[in-house]
């Protein structure tokens, strides 16, 4: 079992409703950086319900987009049959780990991780991509949001504090501890590739009381599966603790989105 594996059982559809999109600004910089002209292959790993396949689909010729998690492909499936748009767009999906691509898959203009390459055996996913892609080719990895763990903002702090009490003080993901802290600057750096690209975007955004418990139960650390049967105890709890510090429930931030684009070694 890979890292990522089971680590996102049970979340597909939270994570397809109540995850962010990534921001226009993101994307467009992302397609001007590699001249995406609608022509060329891409392969979307750790794809989820398609956060990052569907807003690049219309700049590719066609997309592989893989995922460990079945539910996240079926997720993905649905959303794109669900639109008239997306369900023109040339779009494979496979259930399969990053670290199992190969040259079975083809080769590639630009390899995508959206939110997922924290997850992977990183040295052995930058080694395949490598061998995959096209001359000048080259890999984007975006990142979401912070996870809210003591962030700034006193909500913040009442979800840390209610997590804490339910699931200790040590962050659980999935079956394991912890999550790997490397930025993805450095894992490519000590691959020998370059980074051409490394830009913050900052985003205001507002959330409501079942969006704020939407999006724990889409993540690895406070997915329902991981309360066990104490899961609608600590949404009780969570929902009256943040309507007292918010009777109108409206809860803001500024939150941070990443995009790291790289060219591998000669």
């Amino acid at each position: 079992m890979t890292y990522a594996e089971s680590v996102f059982t049970g979340t597909a559809a939270f994570y397809a409703r109540y995850r962010p999109p990534y921001p226009q600004e993101l994307i467009k910089h992302l397609v001007a950086h590699y001249g995406l002209d609608g022509s060329g292959r891409m392969l979307d790993l750790g794809c989820g319900p398609g956060t990052l396949t569907f807003p690049l689909a219309p700049h590719m010729r066609s997309i592989v987009a893989i995922d460990v998690e079945p539910s996240m492909i079926e997720e993905a499936q649905k959303i794109q049959q669900s639109f008239d748009d997306l369900r023109q767009r040339n779009i494979q999906w496979r259930v399969m780990s990053a670290e199992g691509i190969s040259h079975d898959l083809g080769s590639f203009r630009l390899v995508t991780c959206g939110s997922s390459f924290h997850w992977m055996s990183r040295d052995l996913v930058l080694k395949r991509i490598r061998d995959l892609l096209e001359p000048d080719g080259g890999v984007a990895l975006v990142g979401g949001i912070s996870a809210w763990q003591d962030g700034p903002e006193d909500w913040h702090q009442v979800v840390t504090d209610v997590l804490r009490r339910y699931l200790g003080d040590r962050r659980r993901v999935g079956n394991f501890w912890g999550e790997p802290t490397e930025r993805f600057e450095q894992a490519l750096e000590r691959n020998g590739w370059t980074v051409e690209l490394a830009r913050d975007y900052p985003r205001a955004l507002e959330w409501d009381v079942e969006s704020v418990l939407g999006h724990l139960w889409s993540t690895s650390f406070a997915n329902r599966l991981l309360f066990g049967d104490k899961a609608d105890e600590f949404e009780s709890e969570l929902r009256a603790e943040l309507l007292q510090l918010n009777p109108g429930g409206v809860f803001k931030e500024t939150a941070g989105f990443g995009l790291v684009c790289g060219r591998p070694p000669a």
